[in-house]
């Protein structure tokens, strides 16, 4: 008789975990998640404009793939990425994924704000800005990104760049402002420079890849400890962030019953434990 409550409540619970386990998988199927990154190191010099180049970044750019790949991402890259490649690469990105889709695009480089507008610095910027004198023809406005994603999923917006004031701004306050399901993590705050160090990963990106793996945490806390992380090594440099996320986004989610032999351990245990008092408690009433 003890056995075979025990075979029963052992078969319900098999069921149960493989309707919950075939749930989790149709979930991971349909949670696109999916990035982009950009780098820019060796820039096109000007006499007008200096953009030293960044040997540092192609660091950047191969730890933040690994640690996508990691958390279930698809993965696409461009290094030394030129003005005319990027809305290209955005379209693609965001025209093959869902409306529920997460994604990342992350860029790695120089950039800047000025008159109202904050920007990042493709490796052509400066031979553009020469012939143009015009840095909407020469630079990425960041708004321009945000609008490729709009109505096609959350858009984690990472940017490892210089937030210094290009020019003379008419308008000093040059913000980042998002539209809904938007978040921006900027490497420093507004009108500092970004730390970068030669041959090596700069402090941001490399925070990020401490912390991404750490599952279960959304994407504000992951940035707030991205942000501790740097400044309590540089004390000098504070990643700023604007959350327009209309959700709670976990980037990396550890889901009940991974280990299935641990789970499936752990209740026959717990079985066992209570099969016994329940037979003893009914040879009692006997």
């Amino acid at each position: 008789m003890q056995k075979l409550l025990y075979f029963c409540i052992l078969l319900l619970y098999f069921c149960g975990l493989a309707s919950l386990h075939s749930y989790n998988k149709r979930w991971r199927i349909q949670m696109k998640k999916n990035a982009i990154l950009f780098s820019a190191s060796n820039y096109e010099k000007s006499s007008l404009v200096r953009t030293d180049d960044l040997p540092g970044v192609k660091y950047d750019i191969q730890a933040m793939h690994k640690r996508l790949v990691q958390i279930g991402f698809d993965v696409k890259q461009i290094e030394n990425v030129s003005k005319d490649q990027i809305i290209p690469a955005l379209e693609d990105n965001a025209s093959h994924s869902p409306c529920d889709a997460i994604h990342i695009v992350y860029f790695t480089g120089h950039g800047g704000h000025n008159n109202g507008n904050n920007y990042i610095y493709p490796v052509d910027f400066a031979s553009k800005f020469e012939k143009s004198k015009d840095i909407e023809a020469s630079a990425m406005n960041i708004q321009d990104i945000i609008s490729l994603y709009k109505g096609k999923g959350r858009l984690i917006l990472i940017l490892d760049a210089c937030r210094s004031d290009f020019g003379l701004s008419k308008r000093y306050y040059s913000e980042i402002t998002a539209a809904e399901d938007v978040y921006i993590a900027y490497g420093t705050q507004f009108q500092y420079t970004s730390i970068g160090i030669a041959n090596q990963m700069s402090p941001f990106t490399q925070a990020i890849c401490d912390e991404i793996l750490e599952p279960n945490i959304d994407v504000d806390e992951l940035f707030t400890r991205v942000r501790r992380n740097v400044y309590s090594k540089y004390q000098i440099q504070i990643p700023a962030s604007v959350n327009a996320l209309l959700n709670r986004i976990v980037l990396h989610k550890q889901l009940s019953y991974t280990n299935f032999d641990e789970e499936v351990y752990k209740f026959v245990k717990n079985m066992r434990t209570i099969t016994t008092i329940n037979m003893d408690t009914f040879m009692v009433m006997i």
